[in-house]
Formats: C-alpha cells, sequence, structure tokens
C-alpha cells in the first residue's frame, strides 16, 4: 500500500469509481497480511480485512493527507481486531456451568471437615474473631 499512486488515491477521493475499485484490490493483500499479525483467529483477520475494504470504500473522500491512507488503514484493522476480541471475551463465561463431579465434592467435604476441625482447636478469643 505504501506505493500506492498519490494520483489514484486522490481519483478515488474525488468519486472515481475505477480508481477506487483498484486501490481496493491493491491494498487488499497488505490489508489481509496485517490483519493476520493483528487478529486472534484466520477467521477474524478476515473479516477485519474486509470491514477495512468496506470502510475504505465508504470513506474515503473523508482522508485528509493521502500519505495517511496505509496509517488510516491499518488503525482501522486494529481497531476492529480489539473490537472482535473484547466481543470473544464478553461472550465467554467467566465461570464454567459445569456442576462439580462427585470426586470435587468429596474433597470438598474432607477440605471443609479439616477446616472445621482446625477451628474448633482454636482458643475461645481467636475462633470468635475467625467465625
Amino acid at each position: 500500500m505504501a506505493d500506492l499512486d498519490e494520483h489514484l488515491i486522490r481519483a478515488a477521493q474525488h468519486g472515481d469509481v475505477d480508481a477506487l475499485t483498484t486501490l481496493v484490490a491493491d491494498s487488499h493483500p497488505t490489508v489481509r497480511r496485517f490483519a493476520r499479525t493483528l487478529c486472534a483467529t484466520p477467521e477474524d483477520a478476515e473479516d477485519a480485512a474486509q470491514e477495512a475494504l468496506i470502510i475504505l470504500y465508504r470513506k474515503i473522500g473523508m482522508l485528509r493527507a493521502t500519505s495517511a491512507l496505509t496509517s488510516w488503514m491499518f488503525r482501522i484493522i486494529r481497531n476492529e481486531c480489539l473490537r472482535r476480541a473484547r466481543t470473544v471475551l464478553r461472550d465467554q463465561p467467566l465461570v464454567p456451568d459445569t456442576a462439580p463431579s462427585a470426586e470435587d465434592e468429596a474433597l470438598r467435604q474432607l477440605e471443609a471437615q479439616a477446616v472445621a476441625a482446625a477451628i474448633a482447636q482454636l482458643p475461645a478469643d481467636q475462633r470468635s474473631v475467625l467465625i
């Protein structure tokens, strides 16, 4: 993307559909490669790259300097990868929903009995503070 013709970028900014199509097509390999380095999964990388190219297509006219195209695209990709990672983390439960096994329950009861026995051996004033 760094060697894209400034004339091509300016033409795309002024609504030249052919220039914009060429710009998107020329940017695609670099955008995909960068997305693969940032996103957690190949699927997220492909989706982030597509999102970046869609934003490029829709908002190229808002770009102030033609030299900022590469950093603008990379920022879009980074933000999209972060958004996808946050979504995955938000959707995952913090505590597993599985019930404890019989072995886990037996170990928990043994530990509870050991703690209760240790507390019973404490002097009355320490036991009352702890309880």
